[in-house]
C-alpha cells in the first residue's frame, strides 16, 4: 500500500456507546487516501469488536492493540506508527463531517500551510451548536497562537480539529503521566518551538460531543491539575525565555491553573503556601487577562478562604439560575 496522504489517530478505551458512529464518518471521507489508525487502549467492552468489523470492511483502518495507558499515550503509539505526509486526531466518542479531510488538506495546499484548525459544533444530548471560536480569520502566526494557548482564550486548545504536518511531530510527544490539560501542554510546546503558518477554516467541521466528565472521571482531579502544574513548570524552567519573551501570557496561564486548582477544594489549597506563593507572584501581570469572576474569587480568597467559597458558589448557582432560565 503507498503512504496515505493523511493519518488519522483515533485512540479507542471502553467507547462501544459511540465508536460507529465516529468510525463512519471516517470510513464515508470524500477524500480516500487516508489511513485510520485505531489505537485499541485495553478496552474490555465491545470497542474492540467494532474495530475488527471496520477493519474487515475497509483495509485503511489499521489496529493497534495495548493495555491501557491512556489516552495520551494512545496518541503517542499513533504518533510512532502514522506513515502519512499529514496527522489528524479524532476521538472515539466524536465525529466529523464528510468533507474534513477534503477541506482541510485543500486550505493546507492552497496556502501553503503548516497547520489547519477549524470550528467545531457542540454536541450535549442531541443538539449540536455550532462554535465559533474563529472568526472571519484565515492565518494566525505561530506567536499570536502560543499568545491564545497560553490565555487559554480565543483558541480550542485541544488536537481535535486540526491538521499538522506529520515532519512537525516527529521528535515531540505528549506526556503520558498528565490527565488535565495535555493537549494544551503539547501544542505549547509545538508552537514554542516551531514558527508555523496556520491557516483556518471558520466553517464547523468537527462534532465535538461534550459529555458529563464529573461522572467519567477517577482518580484525584486535584492531584492531576497540580500535575499538569507541576510539568508547566518544568517546561518553562528549561525554556526560561518564554516567560521572558511571554510575561502576561506566561503569568496568565500559571494564575489560572492555580484557580481551576482552587476551586476544587478551596479550604486545603489555601493552606498550601506553594500555591498561594505562586499566586501572588503572578497575579499582578495576570488580571488584565483574567475575567471579573476570575478575579473576584481570586481576591475574596487572599482576604479569607471561606469568602472565596461562599463566593464560588454563589456564583455557580447563579450561572445554574441562567443556564436554566435560557433552556426554560
Amino acid at each position: 500500500m503507498n503512504s496515505p496522504d493523511i493519518s488519522i489517530i483515533i485512540p479507542v478505551y471502553n467507547a462501544e456507546k459511540y465508536l460507529t458512529q465516529c468510525l463512519d464518518s471516517i470510513l464515508f471521507q470524500t477524500f480516500e487516501q487516508w489511513e485510520a489508525l485505531l489505537i485499541d487502549d485495553g478496552s474490555v467492552d465491545s470497542s474492540s469488536a467494532i474495530c475488527n468489523d471496520f477493519a474487515l470492511i475497509d483495509g485503511r483502518f489499521r489496529i493497534i492493540r495495548q493495555e491501557n495507558a491512556g489516552a495520551s499515550a494512545a496518541r503517542n503509539t499513533g504518533l510512532d506508527n502514522a506513515r502519512g505526509k499529514w496527522i489528524a486526531f479524532v476521538d472515539s466518542d466524536d465525529w466529523i463531517v464528510p468533507e474534513y479531510v477534503e477541506l482541510m488538506l485543500q486550505t493546507a495546499s492552497s496556502q501553503q500551510a503548516d497547520a489547519v484548525f477549524c470550528n467545531c459544533f457542540v454536541v450535549r444530548d442531541h443538539y449540536s451548536t455550532p462554535q465559533f471560536v474563529y472568526k472571519d480569520i484565515k492565518q494566525l502566526s505561530s506567536d499570536e497562537l502560543l499568545k491564545r494557548f497560553l490565555t487559554v482564550s480565543n483558541v480550542r486548545s485541544e488536537l481535535w480539529g486540526k491538521i499538522f504536518k506529520s515532519e512537525l511531530l516527529t521528535s515531540l510527544r505528549l506526556n503520558n503521566h498528565i490527565r488535565i490539560g495535555e493537549d494544551m501542554l503539547y501544542l505549547i510546546a509545538l508552537y514554542y518551538a516551531n514558527s508555523l503558518k496556520t491557516s483556518i477554516l471558520t466553517e464547523p467541521l468537527y462534532y465535538y460531543r461534550q459529555l458529563d466528565t464529573s461522572l467519567m472521571r477517577t482518580g484525584n482531579l486535584v492531584e492531576d491539575i497540580k500535575q499538569t502544574l507541576l510539568t508547566y513548570e518544568h517546561f518553562v524552567h528549561e525554556n526560561p525565555d518564554l516567560a521572558e519573551k511571554y510575561p502576561v501570557e506566561n503569568a496568565t496561564f500559571i494564575v489560572r491553573l492555580l484557580t481551576y486548582l482552587t476551586k476544587q477544594d478551596v479550604m486545603r489549597q489555601f493552606k498550601d503556601t506553594y500555591a498561594m506563593r505562586l499566586l501572588k507572584e503572578n497575579l499582578e501581570k495576570a488580571k488584565i487577562n483574567l475575567e471579573p469572576n476570575e478575579l473576584r474569587f481570586i481576591r475574596l480568597l487572599l482576604i479569607h478562604p471561606l469568602a472565596a467559597k461562599i463566593g464560588f458558589e454563589i456564583n455557580k448557582l447563579k450561572n445554574r439560575f441562567l443556564v436554566e432560565k435560557h433552556d426554560g
